[in-house]
C-alpha cells in the first residue's frame, strides 16, 4: 500500500508542483494519475521512489515513511518504466533485464528463468529475442523490454511514466491491451502517469485527476464518466461513447488450435453489446469473428469482460 498523507512539493522558485494531496493506492491496484501538461502528476510519482522528495507531508509504503528507508532498497523494491526506454545499446535484450537481478545477486539460473518468464508474458518468444540487440527491435518492442525489465528484480510497487506516449497508435493500443493482460498475471502495485484518458480509462481501477497541483476527483472510470466532480473535469474527459459500442474487433482473442466446430459468427465490426446477444442466443462459449470473410479471431465473454475492465483482478464486475 501506499499512501500520501497532506504531501506537497514546492521548488526553489517558488513553483508550488503538488498541494496538500492525500491518497491510498491500494496493493494490487493499477492506479492512474491524470491531468494538463503541469498538472504535479509526474513529481506525484516521483516523489514516490525519491527521485523528488516532498517539501511537507509524508509519504508511506506499508505503513512505512519512505524517509526511513535505505534509498537504494527503496528504489530496488520500486520498478520504474519511463516514455525514454534507455535500454543500454551494446548489451544484449537478456543483459539489459538481468541487470537489476544481477545487482541484488540472484543465482544465474534464477535470473535466467525470470528473464523467460518474463518474455514469454510480454509476448517476447525468448529463443528469437533474448540474444538480440535493442536495435533489432521495433519501438514496441523496446517498450516491452523496459516493462520486463522494470519487473526483473520481482519489485512489489511499479511506477509508469507516460511509457506509451512515444508509441504509434497500433502499437500503443496493444500495449496497452499487453499491460492490462499482465497486471490480470503478476498484481503489482501500479501507479500510472499519462495525459491520455482513452487511455485511463482503459488501465484504470481508480483514476485521479489533477489540475494545478490538487487532486480534483479520484474515482474509478465509470463514475468519472458519468458522475465528474466540476466543469474542468467534465472537459478533460470530454465525450466518451458507451464502451459496449466498441467493435468487436478490439476484444477479440487469437484463433485457438484446433478451432472448435460449429462456432456462430459474428462481424469484427459487430459492437460489443450486439456479439454479446449471439453468445446467449446460440448458448456457445466462443464466436468467430469474420473479417472480410475470413476468421480473425475469436471472442469469448470473458475476452469482452477482459476489455471492458482490463485492470479487475476478479471475474465479474466493471473496472
Amino acid at each position: 500500500m501506499i499512501e500520501f498523507d497532506k504531501v506537497s512539493k514546492q521548488f526553489p522558485d517558488g513553483t508550488k508542483a503538488v498541494d496538500n494531496i492525500s491518497f491510498r493506492v491500494e496493493p494490487g491496484e493499477l492506479f492512474v494519475l491524470i491531468g494538463p501538461s503541469g498538472c504535479g502528476k509526474t513529481t506525484t510519482m516521483k516523489m514516490i521512489n525519491r527521485l523528488i522528495d516532498t517539501t511537507s507531508g509524508k509519504i508511506s509504503i506499508n505503513d512505512e515513511n519512505i524517509l526511513h528507508k535505505d534509498l537504494h532498497k527503496l528504489r530496488w523494491e520500486i520498478g520504474y518504466v519511463l516514455q525514454q526506454i534507455a535500454l543500454f545499446p551494446h548489451m544484449t535484450i537478456a543483459e539489459n533485464i538481468a541487470i537489476v537481478p544481477e545487482l541484488k545477486k540472484w543465482e544465474k539460473k534464477r535470473t535466467e528463468k525470470r528473464i523467460d518468464e518474463l518474455m514469454e508474458m510480454t509476448g517476447l518468444d525468448p529463443d528469437t529475442y533474448r540474444n538480440r540487440l535493442p536495435k533489432e527491435l521495433s519501438g514496441g518492442q523496446q517498450q516491452r523490454v523496459g516493462v520486463i525489465r522494470a519487473l526483473a528484480g520481482d519489485p512489489d510497487i511499479l511506477l509508469m511514466d507516460e511509457p506509451f506516449s512515444a508509441l504509434d497508435p497500433i502499437s500503443r493500443e496493444q500495449l496497452q491491451k499487453d499491460i492490462a493482460s499482465l497486471q490480470r498475471d503478476i498484481k503489482k502495485t501500479i501507479v500510472f502517469v499519462t495525459h491520455d484518458m482513452d487511455e485511463a480509462l482503459q488501465l484504470g481501477d481508480r483514476i485521479a485527476v489533477m489540475q494545478e497541483g490538487k487532486i480534483v476527483q479520484m474515482d474509478t472510470p465509470d463514475n468519472l464518466l458519468e458522475h465528474p466532480a466540476d466543469d474542468f473535469v467534465k472537459s478533460f474527459i470530454g465525450e466518451r461513447k458507451d464502451m459496449w459500442e466498441t467493435r468487436v474487433e478490439a476484444a477479440m482473442m487469437p484463433v485457438p488450435e484446433p478451432l472448435p466446430p460449429d462456432l456462430p459468427s459474428v462481424n469484427a465490426e459487430l459492437s460489443l453489446r450486439e456479439a454479446v446477444r449471439v453468445l446467449q442466443e446460440s448458448e456457445k462459449e466462443q464466436a468467430a469473428v469474420l473479417k472480410e470473410n475470413k476468421i480473425a479471431g475469436v471472442i469469448t465473454n470473458k475476452s469482452v469482460l477482459a476489455y471492458l475492465m482490463p485492470g479487475q483482478k476478479k471475474e465479474g464486475g466493471r473496472k
